[in-house]
């Protein structure tokens, strides 16, 4: 079934007149009951080829405590308890060549059934077993399909084939849950198929980790708190103060696993979407961490969570901004807030290693003059984000706009990262940044972020980071995103923004464009809430507009241009896609700066309400 026969379906267990959430709790609900028959039938059938396979047991056995094993497989013909289920399941976990008899698995899926729902004296041992960083990754999906995991957790039986109605969970809550155990089993353990493998930066890390049992049963309750409506990560937490006893940790180790679960999405909407340059934004994260270890296990879990979530959700850059997020608080625990201006101090330094990158002989002197101006027309804090090499090429940039009336635009590729740097230089006129917006998403180019320079001598310096992607957007995180570095692409896409920055080509004429030229038929999605809200207390100097809204082609250039329409400046914006949806998130200030007066705050969110329920089209 796709989403709109899901939605049809289920749209006949309501009531006339319930709106869009009923609607998504009651296709949820549909569907955790038609995965949960089809796994159970699956699960059948399986145990029936392994029982065929089976049918004639081998003639020597193994006598085990409770137990036996033969050829391949595990059996026993002695009475299951609690106990015995664990120690054989912890024999399976250290023998992963080794199959449950069929028989048997049926008997202990009966006796765990039967087994006294307030005894939970197995639970420490349980426990031991799923965080042990060697245990089988067979181990872990035995213990939720035999049911033991909601024996010992009841908490967890509404993740048991809970499917979420969107396009961004690609599992349901349980196998995501199990799966970012593993993951973080795999950290603690290392190896190959580890996070570290891919992104080397996570092995610092882990070497850090104290606590690892903690750590990787966090992984696996995370999510607990779901399908209960309401804030899931709240729910969650609440539910430690029973459940960490109950599994055998200590009233430290429940107090972290509580805070872990509470927080487990911080860093990543702070890293996606907060401006990471705010020390505010730094201080509140660190405040709520408090010590390094903490930060390391929170670091992680997201790791995790996001590795887990659906394919490359955790992509090179999301990693890239979650390790920045990380180094930055760490500093900050390490240090205090001092550490996160020390780079200031060497800005004479920065300056100096800039004229020698740049030297030319025929007039050094100029070439300091225009790198002292360049330092003077730019703020503190970019100068102090920005590694060297980024300011040389955004110096080069600048001083070229500065010898010209016409824009200066250059492509930078990241192939590591899969995305594109685009450094955007011109006379500051209104309306540039919608126009540079529209451009890339009309050229198919999903944009990541967007820094907004505006200097003292009347020039911009626009920072996209950008990158090609089969979405049909302006944002992305799917597998195929990467870099754009073909030149003729290039050289086409660069044409394009001088044309719409000097008035010669029309950026709707462009997006309409693209939109025609759409091949395939936009296929059936889940129903996506729009909202357009301010974030409080997000920033001192700022006021923060978040608009959540399906992603389409021209989305970024719409609220661009409402926003200039009604004369606010943007800072930053930062784009985060989940699924179908798109959050942007917009640091904007007025002309004169400052955070936006309380009064024109409601016109201007029912302008973008409106504008984003409005789409472009031919």
């Amino acid at each position: 079934m796709n989403f709109a026969d899901q939605e049809s379906m289920a749209r006949m267990n309501l009531a006339a007149g319930e709106g869009m959430a009923a609607l998504h709790d009651a296709t949820e609900a549909l569907m955790r009951h038609h995965y949960r028959v089809a796994k159970d039938n699956t699960r059948l059938a399986e145990r029936l080829l392994r029982l065929w396979g089976a049918s004639r047991l081998p003639e020597r056995r193994e006598k085990k405590e409770g137990f036996w094993v033969g050829g391949d497989l595990i059996g026993s013909d002695a009475a299951l308890t609690a106990d015995s289920i664990v120690a054989i399941l912890e024999h399976a976990s250290k023998h992963p060549d080794l199959y449950l008899e069929p028989s048997l698995e049926s008997r202990m899926e009966e006796a765990i059934c039967d087994l006294d729902p307030a005894d939970f004296t197995y639970g420490p041992s349980l426990c031991a077993l799923l965080t042990d960083p060697s245990a089988s990754p067979l181990t872990s999906s035995r213990v939720l399909d035999l049911g033991l995991m909601v024996k010992a957790m009841p908490e967890f039986e509404p993740l048991v084939c809970h499917v979420h109605h969107d396009v961004y969970h690609v599992y349901t809550t349980d196998v995501h849950s199990v799966k970012c155990m593993e993951a973080g089993r795999a950290l603690i353990l290392g190896g190959p198929t580890s996070l570290a493998a891919r992104w080397p930066y996570l092995a610092e890390v882990v070497e850090g980790i104290e606590d690892p049992d903690t750590f990787i049963f966090s992984c696996l309750v995370h999510d607990i708190g779901k399908n209960r409506g309401g804030d899931h990560s709240r729910k969650g937490a609440a539910m430690m103060a029973s459940i960490g006893p109950r599994m055998g940790f200590d009233a430290h180790q429940t107090e972290r696993l509580t805070f872990l679960v509470r927080e487990h999405l911080s860093m990543a909407r702070i890293a996606r979407r907060r401006d990471l340059g705010d020390l505010r934004v730094i201080r509140d994260l660190a405040s709520k961490v408090r010590t390094t270890g903490t930060l390391r296990m929170l670091t992680l879990l997201t790791f995790c969570d996001m590795a887990t979530v659906g394919d490359d959700v955790l992509n090179d850059w999301n990693a890239s901004l979650l390790f920045s997020l990380y180094r930055r608080v760490k500093a900050l625990l390490a240090h205090g807030a001092e550490s996160m201006w020390q780079e200031a101090e060497g800005r004479g330094t920065t300056q100096g290693e800039l004229i020698a990158a740049c030297h030319d002989d025929r007039n050094v002197g100029a070439l300091g003059s225009a790198v002292d101006g360049f330092f003077r027309d730019i703020p503190v804090g970019h100068i102090m984000d920005t590694p060297v090499d980024g300011l040389i090429r955004q110096f080069e940039v600048y001083r070229r706009v500065g010898r010209q009336d016409a824009p200066v635009i250059e492509f930078v590729p990241d192939e590591q990262l899969g995305t594109t740097e685009v450094i955007v230089a011109a006379r500051d006129v209104p309306g540039a940044l919608a126009a540079i917006t529209g451009t890339l998403s009309a050229a198919g180019l999903n944009i990541l972020s967007a820094q907004i320079l505006s200097t003292g001598s009347g020039r911009t310096l626009d920072i996209f980071r950008v990158a090609r992607s089969g979405g049909a957007g302006h944002a992305a995180s799917t597998a195929s995103q990467a870099a754009l570095v073909d030149p003729r692409r290039i050289a086409q896409v660069t044409g394009r923004l001088e044309g719409v920055l000097t008035g010669k080509l029309a950026v709707e004429d462009l997006l309409v464009q693209r939109i025609n030229e759409q091949k395939l038929p936009e296929r059936a999605l889940p129903s996506v809430e729009t909202m357009v809200s301010v974030v409080p207390d997000a920033s001192e100097q700022f006021t923060v507009i978040e608009i959540r809204a399906p992603d389409r082609i021209g989305l970024l250039y719409q609220i661009s241009s409402t926003l200039g329409r009604h004369g606010v400046n943007i800072h930053l914006s930062k784009v985060d896609s989940v699924g179908t949806q798109v959050i942007d998130t917009f640091y904007v200030e007025k002309p004169t700066g400052g955070p936006l007066d309380p009064e024109a705050l409601p016109p201007l969110l029912q302008a973008l309400e409106d504008v984003v329920r409005s789409p472009i089209g031919p």
